[in-house]
């Protein structure tokens, strides 16, 4: 693979992991009303830019072959009412959040509801299969919809919004900075619109 060819890949790449608002904002409809339950669970893992094992929990492999259990979110995670402490892995710093408006209602009702042991009892197959199936009923093509993608798409709305790369390093947890850096690279389709308004919609003199 040529150079020309790597940058395609990962252009491509970056491309189909990150939605738009208005998809995000269908998705958390669709979810709305199938259940409130799963609809907090991905709002969360937006608008705390979490990993879906973050958030549910499950068995982590080793480097050794060993697998270690993460339990993933409980109400003691939940702070005063008005904090979340959101874990990271792989190497990421647990940070703290204010809890936000559009969440804070449902996950205090959560928390009374489960006030111990983890608040998404589910297996990652079965978010997948819910985030799939509700990308779908909304509209979104199936490459660009998968939990991940929550995580992508708060850093890449959230860099569009003014956030700066070091704000959303911090956000994000994220020791190396380098990993930030992703979010504030242009789509093609991006970089097109600004040409195109750069120059005049036909490039001509």
């Amino acid at each position: 693979m040529n150079s020309l060819d790597r940058g395609r890949t990962v252009w491509y790449d970056f491309d189909m992991k990150a939605l738009d608002k208005s998809e995000l904002k269908a998705l958390l409809a669709v979810a709305g009303k199938h259940s409130w339950k799963d609809e907090l669970l991905f709002r969360m893992l937006f608008n705390h830019a979490m990993r879906i094992t973050e958030a549910v929990g499950g068995w982590l492999e080793q480097k050794d072959g060993s697998k270690v259990w993460h339990e993933g979110l409980t109400a003691k995670n939940v702070v005063g009412g008005n904090y979340l402490v959101a874990p990271r892995l792989k190497g990421s710093r647990p940070v703290e959040h204010p809890i936000l408006p559009d969440e804070k209602e449902a996950l205090l009702r959560l928390c009374a509801e489960i006030p111990e042991g983890r608040l998404f009892p589910m297996c990652r197959k079965t978010a997948w299969t819910k985030i799939k199936r509700y990308g779908a009923e909304a509209g979104i093509p199936a490459p660009r919809i998968f939990n991940h993608a929550l995580k992508h798409t708060m850093g890449r709305l959230g860099y569009l919004g003014g956030m700066s790369v070091q704000e959303e390093q911090e956000y994000m947890g994220h020791v190396n900075g380098n990993n930030t850096l992703i979010y504030s690279r242009a789509t093609a389709e991006e970089s097109a619109r600004a040409f195109a308004a750069a120059v005049g919609a036909g490039g001509g003199a």
